[in-house]
């Protein structure tokens, strides 16, 4: 059966003009009214212009704000922004000029924090983080570049007036704590490739000059030992006196010219 819902629209002059609407076209309009006093579970705090919405509270938290009380889920896949605008090469965008409000010594972009309690059974592993990202190139001849999972760029700091003692791309603080073996840094598997300068600072960690950095033995750690090539840590040096026996010798010694890659060096 079909509904019609009468509309009187009173034009020039005050007199009505009848119009009809089906009711199957504004069912939707007509459900979703009925149903946002539900949905939000409170009011707007400027009704009719939105300027902030509370879902699941009993207010929103101030103007221009969106306050979930619960889970919030994304359907759709992206692209998405947060306070930039949207881009067709990033799923999710993190943008826009942003000042402190100086309610600390410390200032930070993103912070990502919190206690995780993790259920029995979960012990393949913890992470705080996890990426794990899939890529497909287009299969179309193209060389590309470089692939990464975790990509950190260098920026240039804006200092003015000020000085800043140090930077770092990325910065560890401090090893784990709390297990049997703790690391900073841990490479489970794969090469480590360098390709710039390698300090090693810090007592006992940096060695004295001159001293090499030396195997202690499986699962061992390394150490700092003086250079065995230096005179001053030979012993039992006993001098040749004939000259004929030594010219022999050295005329035997087979001699190479070579250089070393220094990839290799620090791949190992």
């Amino acid at each position: 059966m079909m509904m019609r819902i009468l509309n009187l629209d009173y034009g020039i002059g005050g007199i009505p003009k009848m119009k009809w609407f089906k009711l199957e076209t504004l069912w939707p309009a007509l459900l979703l009214v009925a149903l946002l006093p539900y949905m939000m579970g409170t009011t707007w705090s400027t009704v009719g212009t939105f300027s902030s919405l509370g879902v699941g509270v009993s207010a929103p938290s101030g103007a221009g704000d969106l306050t979930v009380n619960d889970q919030l889920i994304v359907s759709g896949t992206g692209p998405h922004a947060i306070g930039a605008a949207t881009s067709n090469d990033k799923r999710l965008t993190l943008g826009g000029a942003y000042t402190s409000l100086g309610a600390s010594t410390v200032f930070i972009g993103t912070d990502i924090s919190g206690t995780l309690t993790a259920a029995n059974g979960d012990t393949a592993r913890h992470s705080g983080v996890t990426i794990r990202n899939g890529f497909t190139t287009q299969n179309n001849s193209e060389t590309v570049a470089a692939i990464s999972q975790l990509r950190v760029e260098n920026v240039t700091i804006t200092t003015g007036d000020d000085t800043v003692t140090a930077a770092a791309t990325v910065h560890i603080i401090d090893a784990m704590a709390g297990a049997t073996s703790n690391y900073a840094l841990w490479v489970d598997g794969g090469s480590v490739r360098l390709d710039g300068s390698m300090w090693t600072e810090g007592t006992p960690t940096e060695g004295a000059d001159g001293e090499q950095l030396t195997s202690g033995g499986a699962g061992a750690v390394l150490d700092w030992s003086a250079d065995s090539s230096l005179r001053e840590y030979k012993q039992d040096i006993v001098q040749r006196r004939n000259a004929a026996i030594s010219l022999n010798l050295m005329s035997q010694a087979k001699v190479y010219d070579f250089k070393y890659l220094l990839q290799n060096m620090l791949m190992m």
